[in-house]
């Protein structure tokens, strides 16, 4: 018996396969506030997770956290495992030196939108950005950082254990922090408001020339000057086109 003959009996029995609702994947909620970005350090914080493994083929798993605004790597977790509660230990952690972000932009991953996360967020006043399904370009700059720390660091490195992983890793962060701070002079504290240097004034590329009162003595005879009247400037279109010519 094919499966023709099965459907054409099902359907005469008026049998029906049951329907098996699909379930929907939980997504973050977070704040609607579109794109964002932070005009100061500490306003927007950006967490994603890496992979890498060590020599015996272990996985290992990375939490990387970066000031928006600074570009600063506040974070690099190495270990076996990183669930929300780690994720939440980690965020105390920086929290305690540097204070609470005003927002934290996350992907939809099962450990940034577990209730523990949720949770410190809502008792420490900080939103959550969460970005669309599918879109890492929405999280632009940790992926960036990503990026970097695979080309400069993990592609060139063969963990032997997790301990070392750790140790190299936390050390490459360092070194990639004073860079910066050499490159840039950023420190690697969050200045406080009164440590804010000013905006600098405005300095114009070419000096500035005082112009004479009388603009049209410095132009030349037989060049019109952008500053005289219209009817001035009709007048002398006239007399260089001399006279009307007869009518034909």
């Amino acid at each position: 018996m094919n499966d023709k003959r099965i459907h054409r009996l099902w359907r005469d029995e008026g049998l029906r396969v049951p329907y098996r609702k699909r379930k929907k994947p939980l997504r973050g909620i977070g704040a609607l506030t579109g794109q964002m970005c932070p005009i100061r350090p500490n306003v927007i914080w950006a967490a994603d997770f890496q992979f890498d493994q060590t020599k015996n083929g272990r996985t290992i798993k990375i939490l990387n956290i970066i000031d928006e605004f600074t570009r600063e790597a506040l974070a690099t977790e190495v270990d076996r495992s990183i669930d929300a509660d780690h994720v939440v230990s980690i965020l105390d952690k920086i929290a305690g030196e540097r204070g609470y972000p005003a927002y934290l932009r996350f992907d939809n991953g099962p450990e940034f939108i577990a209730y523990a996360v949720s949770d410190w967020c809502k008792f420490n006043g900080a939103n959550t950005l969460f970005i669309d399904p599918g879109s890492p370009w929405q999280n632009g700059w940790i992926e960036s950082f990503n990026g970097r720390m695979r080309d400069e660091h993990l592609n060139g490195q063969l963990f032997d254990t997790l301990f070392e992983a750790q140790v190299l890793t936390e050390d490459w962060r360092n070194r990639t922090a004073l860079r910066r701070l050499a490159k840039y002079g950023r420190s690697l504290q969050p200045p406080s408001a009164s440590c804010i240097s000013p905006a600098p004034k405005f300095s114009p590329r070419f000096p500035i020339v005082s112009v004479p009162q009388d603009r049209a003595a410095v132009q030349s005879p037989n060049r019109q000057s952008p500053w005289v009247s219209r009817r001035e400037r009709c007048s002398r279109r006239s007399a260089l086109a001399g006279p009307p010519l007869p009518p034909t």
